[in-house]
């Protein structure tokens, strides 16, 4: 009687020819290279009649992941929870076990997990969020979100810190643009500017875009965007980390309210 080879103690001599599974994954790590959100899963603040409130859990849309080969469609907007309190750039991750954050030298939970962002937060709001965007062939984004009533003052600020993948030598920064979500209500005077930067290893920070109190932050919808020409210190050779930073000038009273939202494109090749 043949034996079956699902069920048998012995595999089957002839085991099938599986090198076109390993070729194709090979071709879409490097089309994909690293990991990060590919669309949706979009992260952001608590917010009351359309301006940030106390409130320590994120929200998050639905959306796709991928990681390599492997693509994710996590239902987002069911799964997400509170942050700890009183942290800076505390990793967010996601996977099998829903949305979580990292423990405090910001380790996953488990190995398979995969970062859709950082967090900082005090004792009651969210400070500031950043999220890493995977758009796949050699493209990659940061997007951030800024409380500027609880955001620190007159001092440049990480938001997000953007790791090179190995395959490729040299990213630039190819788009940016800061927008204003939420207007600011009160306490923006001359020089109160939002300041979008970002800095290479111990490179000087590079300013890409400033939304200004006088023109932009007390009217939502309001955005700058950066366009970079070849002139612009924005291509970085061998780049292990790249920071992405902003720096709210204020140096008087604190702004009432407001949120910015901030996305930059990179390259790499």
């Amino acid at each position: 009687m043949a034996l079956n080879p699902q069920t048998a103690n012995f595999p089957p001599i002839d085991l099938p020819e599986r090198s076109w599974s390993n070729n194709l994954r090979a071709a879409l790590e490097l089309l994909a290279p690293g990991s990060g959100v590919r669309a949706g899963l979009k992260l952001g603040v608590p917010l009351d009649a359309g301006q940030p409130t106390t409130g320590l859990k994120p929200t998050l849309t639905d959306g796709y992941l991928v990681q390599g080969d492997t693509v994710l469609g996590p239902y987002g907007s069911k799964l997400s929870k509170a942050a700890p309190a009183s942290v800076s750039n505390r990793s967010i991750f996601f996977g099998l076990g829903g949305l979580n954050y990292g423990d405090a030298n910001n380790v996953a939970p488990s190995v398979r997990d995969v970062q859709i962002g950082s967090i900082s937060t005090n004792a009651t709001s969210i400070i500031h969020i950043g999220q890493p965007y995977n758009y796949g062939a050699g493209r990659f984004g940061v997007r951030g979100l800024v409380n500027l009533a609880t955001c620190p003052r007159a001092a440049d600020t990480t938001f997000f810190t953007w790791t090179m993948p190995d395959e490729l030598g040299h990213a630039r920064v190819t788009y940016a643009e800061a927008r204003v979500i939420a207007a600011v209500t009160a306490n923006a005077v001359t020089h109160d500017d939002f300041v979008l930067k970002v800095k290479n290893g111990t490179a000087a920070a590079v300013t890409l875009a400033t939304l200004t109190a006088a023109t932009h932050l007390g009217t939502a919808g309001t955005q700058v965007n950066k366009v970079p020409v070849s002139a612009d210190a924005l291509g970085f050779y061998e780049p292990t980390t790249i920071a992405f930073q902003y720096n709210q000038t204020d140096a008087s009273d604190q702004i009432a309210t407001g949120l910015v939202e901030v996305i930059i494109e990179l390259a790499i090749y």
